[in-house]
């Protein structure tokens, strides 16, 4: 049995149809005894028949970097996000993960801005236990430019220094800007 044929024969089991159900008729449902990547076919399959966006929460890290990983594999193609936690030491003034925090952006920015609302999330307790900015605050804290605007330098470097950016040679990390020539 090939890998299609197994997929289109669970998409199509009264299980399945069942699950679907449910979760048209805006049920609370529970589902447990799964086993390996179970979750993540059953997932899948709703997400394949579904045209919103689907967020999986789970209870710890681990789960939901597996369950990511299964369904990046049964989901080519499709707008597929991690939101992690902010992963800042205890009792440590070291600044806390700058890829954690771009990902967090990338998340919130999807969901606030993208005409494309079918997406995938997955995430775990720890990292929405965190406040996060509204859309107002977004906005009020961005800066917009568009193609062949003529600006200040001046004032853009003002305005990045309002918004807590670091002025560096050469930007490595997130909250880093450099002038270089002509270019920002």
């Amino acid at each position: 049995m090939t890998n299609k044929s197994f997929l289109t024969n669970f998409e199509e089991s009264l299980i399945l149809q069942r699950l679907w159900n449910f979760i048209a008729q805006n049920q609370t449902i529970k589902i447990k005894g799964l086993m390996g990547s179970s979750l993540s076919f059953y997932c899948s399959a709703i997400i394949k028949k579904s045209s919103k966006p689907s967020l999986f929460v789970f209870n710890n890290k681990e789960e939901s970097l597996y369950f990511l990983n299964d369904i990046e594999t049964l989901n080519p193609g499709k707008k597929i996000f991690y939101f992690p936690e902010i992963s800042k030491e205890s009792y440590t003034n070291k600044d806390p993960n700058n890829y954690n925090l771009l990902q967090r952006t990338e998340v919130i920015e999807h969901l606030n801005f993208s005409k494309n609302k079918n997406s995938i999330i997955v995430t775990h307790i720890n990292a929405i236990a965190v406040n996060q900015i509204n859309k107002k605050e977004i906005k009020k804290n961005s800066i917009s430019l568009k193609l062949n605007q003529n600006i200040s330098f001046d004032k853009l470097n003002e305005q990045l220094f309002e918004l807590e950016f670091r002025r560096e040679d050469f930007e490595i990390e997130p909250g880093e800007f450099a002038f270089r020539g002509g270019l920002v």
